[in-house]
Formats: structure tokens, sequence, C-alpha cells
């Protein structure tokens, strides 16, 4: 995974759904029509990703502090 791709996904809340796709290796088109298994979600006119559960699919889940 790219290292711009990496850091989106730990410092964001969201990302697009083309940043959300490639972390998986998918294309634009692939992403789009992937969207409902990456978990987007329409506000306004774009579709935004939370980035927690994408974190937790890819294994990126840092332990938290006691």
């Amino acid at each position: 995974m790219d290292q711009s791709i990496r850091k989106a996904l730990v410092e964001r809340l969201t990302v697009d759904l083309e940043t959300a796709g490639a972390a998986f290796g998918l294309g634009r088109s692939a992403a789009y029509r992937s969207k409902k298994d990456l978990g987007a979600v329409r506000i306004g006119g774009r579709w935004a990703v939370p980035t927690a559960p994408l974190r937790r699919k890819l294994g990126l889940v840092e332990t938290e502090a006691a």
C-alpha cells in the first residue's frame, strides 16, 4: 500500500472512494462499483468512506493506550 494512502487512512476520519479503493488495490471504477462493500456514504454530492472500518479490515488498527 502506498504511504500516502496509509497516511490518509490514519490521519483522516473519512476518505474518498478512490482512496479507499486504492487501499485494496482497486481502480476508480471498481471502487465505485464496490461502494457498499467499502462502507461509503453519500454526503451532499460526494461519497465518503469512514476510515476506522477500513483500518480494521486492513489490519491497521492501533492499540489504544490504557
